[in-house]
C-alpha cells in the first residue's frame, strides 16, 4: 500500500511539473502576442493606397517587445544576456520608481553572478522574475505608450460587486455583476460552504479524480447536432461539462433510457420533442443508433407511450428543480415552462 502511494505521488508531483511548465509557456506567448499588438505600425489611409508609419511610439513598444523576447529565451550565449541586461537598464534609467529601482538591483545582481561564472541553470529563479517584473514595466502605459490604446478601462460600476467566500482557502473574491455561475448572485453567507476554483481543481486532483473528458465530448457532440437543426436554443452555448454530468449520471442514471446500454462511447444527449428546442429538460440519454430512429419519428404521441412519457416526465421535472437552482439557466425556465 505504501509502495502504491509512493507511486501515485511520484507520478502527481511528475505531471503538475509539466502542468507548471506548460503554464509558463502559454504565459509568455501571450505576454509576446500583446507587446507584439503594441508595436504594430500604424495604417494611414491615402488617396490611392494604404501607407505604413511607425511612430515614436511605435518603434519604442517594438524595442520593448524584442528585448521581452531576448529575456525569454532559454538557450542563448552569457554574452548575449549579458549584453541585453545591459540595454535593459539603459531602458530603466531614465525613470525612478520602485519597480525600475528593483529590476535595475536584479539586473545588477545577475550580471555580477554571471562573471563570478555561475551557470546558467542555478539562475532561473531571477531571471524568471526579472522578465516578470519587466512585463509589468512593459504593460504601463506610462513607460510604453501604445500599451494605453489596448488596456481595458474599467467602467465605474456604482452597484456593490458580488463576493464570494471560500471555504477551503478562506480567501475572498470579488466577483464581476455580469458573471453567470451557480455560485454567482448570492451574498458571503449564502456561499458560506463555496470553493474556488483552484480549491476544486486541488480537491479533484487529490481524491475525488472526476474525469470530465467524456462530459465535454457529449457536449461537444450536442453542440454539433443542434446546429443543424433548423431551430436551436442559445443554452446549448452556456452548458458546462459538469451540467453534462449531473444529467447523465444523477438524472438519467449514465444508461439509455431505451435500451439501457452504459457504453460511454455510444450514449449521447439528443431532444425529448423533435419540434422544440433541446434544453435539460426536453432531452433523453440514448445511444447514437437510436438517436438517429428518433429523429425521424416526429409525432411524440406515436413515438412513446404513456409509461415511458411518464417516466420521462419524472427525469424532466427532476432536471428543471436543478437547473432552476443555477441562475444562468433561469431565463431559459421561464421561456420553456412545459416541455409537452
Amino acid at each position: 500500500m505504501w509502495l502504491l502511494i509512493n507511486t501515485e505521488v511520484t507520478k502527481i508531483e511528475k505531471v503538475n511539473k509539466k502542468k507548471d511548465k506548460f503554464g509558463q509557456e502559454q504565459s509568455i506567448q501571450r505576454r509576446e502576442k500583446f507587446l507584439e499588438r503594441a508595436s504594430k505600425s500604424k495604417m494611414w489611409q491615402a488617396s490611392n493606397d494604404t501607407v505604413q508609419v511607425h511612430t515614436s511610439t511605435t518603434m519604442r513598444a517594438t524595442y520593448l517587445h524584442e528585448l521581452y523576447q531576448t529575456l525569454s529565451m532559454n538557450y542563448v550565449s552569457i554574452q548575449d544576456r549579458v549584453d541585453a541586461l545591459k540595454n535593459l537598464k539603459e531602458v530603466l534609467k531614465p525613470y525612478h520608481s520602485k519597480l525600475t529601482d528593483n529590476m535595475i538591483q536584479l539586473t545588477n545582481r545577475e550580471i555580477d553572478l554571471h562573471l563570478r561564472g555561475i551557470k546558467n541553470a542555478h539562475l532561473k529563479g531571477l531571471q524568471n522574475r526579472i522578465r516578470n517584473l519587466f512585463w509589468q514595466f512593459a504593460k504601463k502605459p506610462v513607460f510604453n505608450p501604445e500599451m494605453q490604446l489596448l488596456t481595458k478601462i474599467k467602467k465605474d460600476d456604482t452597484s456593490s460587486p458580488y463576493i464570494m467566500s471560500c471555504s477551503a482557502c478562506k480567501c475572498f473574491y470579488i466577483l464581476p455583476i455580469s458573471s453567470t455561475d451557480e455560485v454567482l448572485g448570492k451574498s458571503v453567507i449564502e456561499n458560506y460552504f463555496t470553493k474556488c476554483k483552484k480549491c476544486l481543481d486541488i480537491e479533484n486532483e487529490s481524491w475525488i479524480r472526476k474525469d470530465l473528458e467524456l462530459y465535454k465530448r457529449m457536449l461537444k457532440l450536442l453542440i454539433s447536432e443542434e446546429e443543424r437543426q433548423p431551430t436551436k436554443s442559445s443554452i446549448i452555448y452556456i452548458l458546462q461539462p459538469s451540467d453534462i454530468g449531473y444529467l447523465t449520471d444523477k438524472i438519467w442514471k449514465h444508461q439509455s433510457c431505451i435500451s439501457g446500454s452504459k457504453n460511454d462511447l455510444e450514449l449521447e444527449l439528443t431532444r425529448f420533442c423533435i419540434n422544440k428546442n433541446w434544453t435539460p429538460w426536453n432531452c433523453l440519454l440514448v445511444t447514437r443508433q437510436e438517436a438517429n430512429v428518433l429523429s425521424k419519428i416526429l409525432d411524440t404521441e406515436t413515438k412513446y407511450d404513456k409509461k415511458f412519457k411518464m417516466g420521462a416526465s419524472q427525469k424532466h421535472a427532476e432536471a428543471r428543480r436543478y437547473f432552476a437552482t443555477i441562475p444562468r439557466f433561469l431565463p431559459y425556465l421561464a421561456e420553456d415552462f412545459d416541455v409537452f
